[in-house]
């Protein structure tokens, strides 16, 4: 009997659902249980607010792994960054001898060695390639069904087809520019009015930051018909709600474009994401369907 291989759970929700498709396609491929590692989230992640969400999501009624949750974690302090320096040990130890999946341009190049090298029992990485996604929806039981939803939040989400639904990152990319460009207030307001179609559609803005999204996009702001932050729903709320939306604006994040994938699954949806991804080059392996827009578009 084969051992199971365990996937290295990193990064918030769009970077778990990233490792949570990928494992999909391989446990399918190569005939192997996966287990989700995601006990040391808490620990590698900001101040320990980072929780591993993935045992509240289902992409299929028949793909059932381990998930390994998050183990509780000190926010900050002198104590955390000692212990965090021994988590980053146990980690670089479990899976040393394991695959990284970042090494590798495509899943297909993934999938070959695991099915020609069953001695593999470990695979770490952001498994950051689109085509984990495409090979997973050639599987005819792959959707998404998130729990946890209060009914509050569902009936709200009935209401996403008919809304413009509008995703704006600003928080940690503010804190990183030198990783993360930001968007500008005309790519959203461009990229709303091409889904719009010279027909009134209202807009609903998602994002992390009202403070800074009150200082950059006033117009963006103003003209929305209603606005969610992390204050009146949770990540997964955001990110179920996003679903729901069958005309979406992203941004460049890995959170918005899963949910527009997830979305996708669900009904027809127009989706327009930003050309531009990160500061340094990248390889855009997203949909290709996905309408782009520049950052900065001009008028």
């Amino acid at each position: 009997m084969e051992l199971p291989i365990t996937l290295k759970v990193v990064g918030g929700l769009g970077n778990q659902m990233h490792g949570y498709v990928a494992a999909f396609v391989i446990s399918r491929e190569t005939k192997r249980d996966v287990v989700l590692d995601g006990r040391w989230l808490s620990w590698t992640g900001s101040n320990g607010s980072r929780k591993c969400l993935l045992p509240s999501i289902t992409i299929s009624e028949t793909f059932t792994p381990v998930i390994l949750k998050s183990i509780w974690a000190i926010k900050k302090g002198p104590l955390r960054r000692r212990l965090a320096s021994i988590v980053a040990k146990i980690q670089s130890r479990n899976y040393a001898g394991g695959l990284n999946a970042d090494k590798f341009g495509s899943a297909a190049e993934i999938l070959e060695i695991l099915q020609n090298d069953s001695s593999i029992q470990s695979i770490s990485g952001y498994f950051s390639t689109w085509d984990w996604a495409e090979k997973a929806k050639q599987f005819e039981d792959y959707s998404c069904k998130i729990s946890n939803i209060s009914d509050d939040v569902t009936k709200i989400g009935e209401k996403g087809s008919n809304v413009i639904g509008v995703h704006v990152r600003l928080g940690d990319y503010l804190n990183h520019p030198d990783i993360f460009p930001i968007a500008s207030e005309e790519y959203f307001l461009e990229s709303i009015k091409l889904l719009q179609n010279n027909e009134k559609v209202p807009y609903w803005i998602y994002t992390d930051d009202l403070k800074n999204l009150k200082i950059k996009y006033p117009r963006l702001l103003s003209g929305s018909e209603n606005f969610f932050t992390p204050k009146n729903i949770s990540e997964l709320e955001t990110f179920y709600l996003l679903s729901c939306h069958s005309k979406l604006v992203i941004s460049n994040s890995t959170f918005s474009s899963w949910a527009a994938h997830f979305s996708e699954i669900k009904q027809k949806t127009q989706i327009v994401c930003p050309s531009e991804y990160l500061v340094n080059k990248f390889i855009d392996t997203r949909p290709s369907h996905w309408l782009r827009l520049s950052m900065n578009p001009q008028r």
